[in-house]
């Protein structure tokens, strides 16, 4: 009797070992969506304020943040941030398809149908816009376009403050006007 307990309970052992496999995709899926170095969230609206003043406010569908040595919030699915001066006017707005923003470095990285307008009606169109929190700026090295009420100007390569109140544009071209005072003429 003692050999047929024993017999089974070794039978039974063996089935339970052999039907506990688990799917090696089901394993990597199970371990990507628990990233504890990560944190994700959807519909995302940040407002960042100084003193009570509101300066920034930012919207995105979706927000991922990673912890990591190198921590960094990035924006697969765009963004748009609206700039305020200290008075909590808004200066500017932008709006990219995509977004990255190194914590360490202070810089933020935007792809894709960048697209900033300030206050006075200027407007840049870009593919890749860099802001740098620490030197106050705006810069890129590639193709861009500012459109203004009075021109279109285009170049490769731009800078200009964080406000994009005024800017140097690189290896231009376009239609720019001059304005012209009347002793002009003379000469």
């Amino acid at each position: 009797m003692k050999h047929y307990k024993l017999a089974f309970i070794l039978l039974f052992a063996l089935t339970g070992l052999f039907s506990c496999r688990n799917d090696l995709k089901e394993v990597e899926m199970t371990a990507r969506l628990y990233e504890p170095s990560k944190e994700a969230g959807k519909g995302i609206k940040l407002v960042y304020t100084e003193n009570g003043i509101k300066k920034i406010i930012l919207k995105a569908p979706k927000l991922v943040r990673s912890l990591s040595k190198d921590p960094y919030v990035e924006f697969p699915e765009g963004l748009q941030v609206w700039f305020f001066d200290k008075v909590g006017k808004e200066t500017s707005r932008m709006k990219a398809d995509y977004g990255i923003r190194y914590e360490k470095e202070n810089k933020t990285y935007f792809r894709d149908n960048v697209l900033l307008v300030n206050m006075a009606g200027e407007q840049l169109e870009t593919d890749e816009l860099t802001w740098d929190e620490n030197k106050k700026i705006i810069y890129s090295d590639k193709f861009v376009r500012i459109i203004t009420p009075e021109e279109h100007i285009t170049g490769k390569g731009f800078e200009a403050d964080q406000e994009f109140t005024h800017y140097t544009i690189k290896n231009i071209s376009g239609q720019i006007y001059v304005k012209r005072n009347k002793t002009d003429e003379d000469i």
